[in-house]
């Protein structure tokens, strides 16, 4: 019998197998698996493919319990349609606890090894999640179309913004902005217009590799974009310890932006820790592990400790 753990994203989806005793059996990458993305019967095709390579086609395969970590889960009624899909798969029978819900639960539950706190995902975009006993909540993560603060796209956005300004002389011209100029070939009104209709959110949200470069140095409209954006961080933070009632002091951080030893990273640090005195780290598991806690827990299985060398 089995524990199989999903995380699925727009990208790819990768799959993990233990079974009941706590037993490593292997992952695989597959195919991706966000249902806004791709048809989730498609994606299951491919998943179940790839279970069966993981067990090298056994043919006494029998899932005790899965969970789905998938990108585009926004509503009960996601997760039932994934649920009752995944169950109709030939290794799962109605006894088989099977649970899909959006892949910032298996991060969140990567990243604190399976415990109660808080996690940033703070990448393209921007999310926090925050559990304590049987309460959750969520702030930010709605879509790069409201600003995504904080995220790689939003300092991509401010650096946008800055140019323009650059252009018309509403603010000085740093060597920030020169470099912004070159990587985007824009040097008047014409050119600006032309690039601004076009980017996508994927190269404004690379950009923000410029910014953090460039506060290194102490350019000023990098240092301000980052400012700004850290402050919408810990603003989230303060709405989810407002909302959820949790004595938990650990934050896992998930994302090169927030983890990378930059500015972004001082400056955050130092917000959150002006809120009170919390463990803030780097993600300490990937969210497919995150996926086989989630999963084994469900059944009331504690023996993925054993592997995780995680004391339960």
């Amino acid at each position: 019998m089995y524990i199989i753990g999903i995380d699925g994203g727009g990208t790819k989806t990768k799959v993990c197998v233990f079974d009941i005793l706590g037993n490593y059996h292997g992952e695989l990458v597959c195919g991706p698996s966000s249902i806004d993305t791709r048809d989730i019967n498609e994606s299951l095709k491919e998943i179940k493919e790839t279970i069966f390579r993981i067990l090298d086609d056994k043919n006494d395969i029998y899932i005790s319990s899965a969970f789905l970590g998938l990108g585009g889960i926004s509503s009960k009624d996601d997760s039932l349609k994934v649920e009752e899909a995944f169950r109709k798969l030939e290794f799962c029978d109605d006894l088989t606890k099977i649970s899909a819900k959006n892949d910032i639960y298996n991060a969140h539950a990567g990243g604190l090894e399976g415990n109660d706190g808080y996690t940033y995902i703070i990448g393209t975009g921007s999310v926090l999640f925050g559990t304590y006993q049987n309460d959750s909540f969520r702030v930010g993560g709605y879509s790069h179309k409201e600003g995504d603060p904080g995220s790689s796209y939003a300092l991509g956005r401010k650096a946008l913004k800055i140019l323009a300004k650059v252009l018309d002389n509403r603010v000085i011209e740093t060597p920030f902005t020169t470099q912004l100029k070159v990587l985007l070939d824009v040097n008047n009104y014409a050119e600006y217009v032309t690039m601004i209709n076009g980017i996508n959110r994927t190269k404004t949200a690379d950009l923000a590799k410029t910014v953090t470069k460039f506060a290194e140095f102490n350019d000023i409209h990098a240092l301000n974009i980052i400012d700004t954006e850290t402050t919408e961080l810990q603003l989230m933070l303060k709405a989810m310890l407002s909302t959820l009632n949790s004595p938990k002091k650990d934050i896992s951080i998930i994302g090169s932006l927030g983890n990378a030893d930059t500015v972004f990273k001082e400056m955050l640090y130092k917000k959150i820790s002006s809120l009170g005195d919390f463990n803030v780290f780097e993600a300490k598991l990937d969210p497919v592990y995150g996926s086989i806690i989630l999963a084994f827990k469900q059944i009331n299985n504690g023996l993925y400790t054993k592997y995780f060398k995680i004391k339960g």
